[in-house]
């Protein structure tokens, strides 16, 4: 995307400057510093995701929890009616259950995925 991007070396425009960049005698202009911006929740996603905390304001990677949810027991529900054998198989699944994404350093619920049966 940009041809010119060094992350990490402060740069002013001005060549005078102290901080003007210069790496193996080169110096550059113009350069563009790249911040990634992080997320501040976790909705939808399956997987373990880098956001940045909205409780403690810190860059983290979330912890995932599978839990029963509303999606997990209606299916256990229609199972029960169809096929009473099985209707244990979505609170086991983890495919079929809710999940859950909290901060490894202060623990509140950054996002959830609910799991939605017939989706």
């Amino acid at each position: 995307m940009y041809s010119n991007v060094i992350q990490g070396i402060p740069v002013c425009m001005d060549q005078n400057s102290s901080c003007y960049a210069k790496q193996n005698n080169i110096a550059y202009e113009n350069v563009v510093i790249v911040n990634k911006q992080l997320p501040l929740w976790a909705n939808d996603q399956e997987k373990q995701t880098e956001i940045q905390c909205q409780f403690c304001k810190r860059p983290i990677i979330t912890l995932t929890k599978q839990r029963i949810g509303k999606g997990s027991i209606v299916c256990s529900l229609i199972l029960i009616l169809t096929f009473p054998i099985l209707f244990w198989l979505p609170c086991y699944k983890e495919s079929c259950q809710d999940v859950v994404h909290l901060c490894p350093n202060c623990g509140h619920i950054v996002g959830e995925k609910l799991y939605k049966p017939c989706s």
